[in-house]
């Protein structure tokens, strides 16, 4: 008799939350992509608009938007990040009222050098090294172009948090662990 109203409710609680989590991944998958459409168009004030604003305690916006105008306009080389693909986004987590999850995806940058003093030689030398930090299978070097192109496939956070609008993205890097300990709190560290 117990069991015929407890299973109504149990399988209304699971219906529940597998429709929150899906709800949540995708939110997290189309604001990810609207962020790197951003990032695409070189929109760098839009794209920082999508960084979780809590970098910038430890950051400031305008260094960082300063960093990115130098990067975008440096007369040697021509950047563009394109072809994001998200491989998959974690289960969402929530503590203290903010949700936190992960998600996996790539991208392929393409560095096309304009001034290079160096020659073919100096692009080669160039992808060697990228070779050693992104993997060998991962940059390519065309020498007719002078453009070298780099699979990259990283991870990030994605928070959504109450005084923010809608999720935000930090990335997740092994240099970036100090700042994260910062930000995050210890509980959510450790479970994603």
């Amino acid at each position: 008799m117990m069991t015929k109203r407890i299973l109504p409710l149990l399988l209304f609680i699971v219906i529940t939350l597998t429709t929150f989590a899906q709800k949540a991944e995708s939110e997290i998958r189309e604001t990810f992509d609207t962020y790197f459409d951003l990032i695409e168009a070189q929109d760098i004030s839009g794209t920082l608009d999508f960084v979780y604003p809590k970098l910038f305690e430890h950051y400031p916006k305008a260094d960082l938007q300063t960093a990115f105008e130098k990067l975008y306009s440096d007369p040697d080389v021509k950047i563009e990040m394109k072809n994001a693909k998200v491989k998959s986004v974690s289960e969402t987590m929530e503590y203290q009222g903010v949700q936190y999850a992960t998600l996996d995806y790539s991208f392929d940058m393409h560095m096309k050098f304009l001034n290079n003093e160096g020659g073919e030689e100096g692009l080669q030398f160039a992808a060697l090294m990228l070779k050693e930090v992104y993997g060998a299978d991962n940059v390519s070097f065309d020498s007719k172009t002078g453009v070298i192109s780099i699979h990259t496939e990283t991870t990030m956070y994605a928070v959504n948090d109450p005084a923010y609008p809608g999720w935000k993205f930090l990335e997740k890097k092994e240099d970036m662990k100090d700042v994260m300990k910062k930000i995050f709190p210890k509980k959510v560290l450790k479970k994603l």
